[in-house]
């Protein structure tokens, strides 16, 4: 298996990249099933796959880092 987010080689039972960190299924927030990190929709139920709000999505933990970070240093300053 391939990451779509950075291309590394990854073993076929990989939930998440181990080198940057992305999930490799997009759970279906209506019936939980998998779909691929690229579907828009379920496969079983058709529901919509919606990111989640900007303030659920983490997008690596290098990512989440940085954004704690910041927050630390300078509390009061919206991210």
């Amino acid at each position: 298996m391939t990451c779509p987010g950075c291309q590394a080689a990854l073993p076929a039972d990989a939930a998440f990249c181990g080198h940057c960190g992305r999930a490799l299924q997009a759970v279906c927030r209506s019936c939980a099933t998998g779909n691929g990190p690229t579907a828009r929709f379920c496969r079983k139920c058709s529901a919509p796959l919606a990111p989640a709000a900007a303030d659920e999505v983490i997008a690596s933990p290098a990512r989440y880092n940085v954004i704690v970070s910041r927050q630390r240093a300078n509390p009061a300053t919206p991210q």
